[in-house]
């Protein structure tokens, strides 16, 4: 029974066929619940990807932080090392 037109003018594929042949080669009864498995695994496949993308990006944006306050702890040093030297009133500072 075909639940389905067949599409072969159209695009010279014969798509009823190949849902049964990937079917009875998966081992699937149901040519709709081998479709649903493939489906369910591409999702997969898409989740783990993304999932790979986002740790990396969280590894960089945690050592992006991390230099990012050690930038701001030696500015603060040198804007406190210039305080001093201006306090003081010597010339030969970095400032």
């Amino acid at each position: 029974m075909k639940w389905w037109p067949n599409f072969t003018p159209v695009s010279g594929l014969n798509f009823d066929n190949i849902l049964y042949k990937v079917a009875d080669f998966l081992g699937f009864v149901s040519p709709v619940n081998a479709l649903f498995a493939v489906v369910i695994f591409f999702m997969l496949c898409i989740l783990m990807s993304i999932t790979s993308i986002v740790s990396k990006l969280n590894s960089k944006n945690k050592s992006v932080a991390q230099q990012l306050a050690l930038l701001e702890k030696r500015v603060r040093e040198l804007e406190k090392s210039c305080e001093d030297i201006e306090r003081t009133g010597e010339q030969d500072g970095v400032c």
